[in-house]
């Protein structure tokens, strides 16, 4: 849905290939940073709040933060990608 909020945002040129591109390039590390970050806390829960909060801030960031580019965009991609990898800890055994 870049190509749609791109427009509203005043953002004028954005590849929606590029959004998807870097949102997984950081979910990936996400979801490996996410694994190192709930050993060192030694709390799933913990570590799914932290993450979830990260997100949080990205979206709000994404959506309330004055004029934005492309570049920015895919910066905020990244981000919102980079919280969301707390999702492969519900397929790790405990």
């Amino acid at each position: 849905m870049a190509n749609q909020f791109a427009p509203e945002m005043g953002i004028k040129t954005l590849v929606p290939g590029k959004a998807i591109l870097w949102s997984y390039l950081f979910a990936s590390i996400g979801d490996f940073s996410s694994g190192f970050i709930s050993h060192r806390l030694a709390s799933r829960k913990k570590t799914m709040f932290l993450m979830m909060g990260f997100t949080l801030l990205g979206v709000v960031l994404l959506l309330f933060s004055g004029p934005k580019s492309e570049n920015m965009y895919y910066f905020y991609c990244a981000w919102i990608g980079l919280g969301t990898g707390f999702w492969a800890m519900f397929f790790l055994p405990q």
